[in-house]
């Protein structure tokens, strides 16, 4: 993983970034939003930058 992370327990395997919940943020109800983040440096992410995002196994967009 980067350099820094916030607001989410974060883990590495190879190339997949996993960003699970914490207690405080685990639980939104409809129009709620979260906010989780990173910073990173080259070499910490197998090189490349994310390409995909999930949410509850859903794809998500960014913005």
């Amino acid at each position: 993983m980067g350099r820094q992370a916030w607001s989410a327990a974060w883990s590495q395997d190879g190339a997949t970034v996993t960003a699970a919940s914490l207690p405080w943020n685990g639980r939104l109800a409809a129009g709620q939003r979260t906010t989780i983040g990173f910073i990173g440096e080259p070499g910490t992410l197998a090189d490349a930058p994310p390409e995909q995002f999930w949410l509850n196994g859903e794809p998500c967009t960014t913005g």
